[in-house]
């Protein structure tokens, strides 16, 4: 559901925020400095500390729910969907620091392929 969409597909079909993301990378990774692009290849570590916290987040609140006959706070499914689509959002955004950090470093490690050809 909440994959990021290939370039092939329609660009705007599904408003998530990795798609959002990618939209803009590819809207303006063209026209970036040398530091600029640096500046986002730096954001491979800040995704990587997201996706720790948020691992660390869902064993805590999984160790809470086990430990819990009632489940904690948990106690209808609106409770639990809301938990969920939080942690969507997040995965989501980890993604998409993802791509465009993963797309800036290539960028700077091989610009002749990304240079119109003349």
């Amino acid at each position: 559901m909440s994959e990021l969409i290939n370039p092939t597909d329609s660009p705007l079909s599904s408003k998530t925020i990795s798609n959002c993301f990618y939209e803009l990378w590819e809207a303006s990774a063209e026209h970036l400095t040398e530091k600029q692009l640096s500046w986002f290849a730096g954001f491979s570590d800040y995704a990587e500390n997201q996706a720790r916290n948020l691992a660390d987040v869902v064993v805590g609140i999984g160790c809470l729910v086990a430990s819990d006959d009632d489940a904690g706070s948990f106690q209808d499914k609106q409770a639990i969907a809301t938990l969920l689509f939080s942690i969507n959002q997040q995965l989501e955004t980890i993604s998409g620091l993802i791509h465009v950090s993963s797309s800036a470093a290539d960028r700077l490690i091989n610009p002749k392929m990304y240079r119109p050809e003349t």
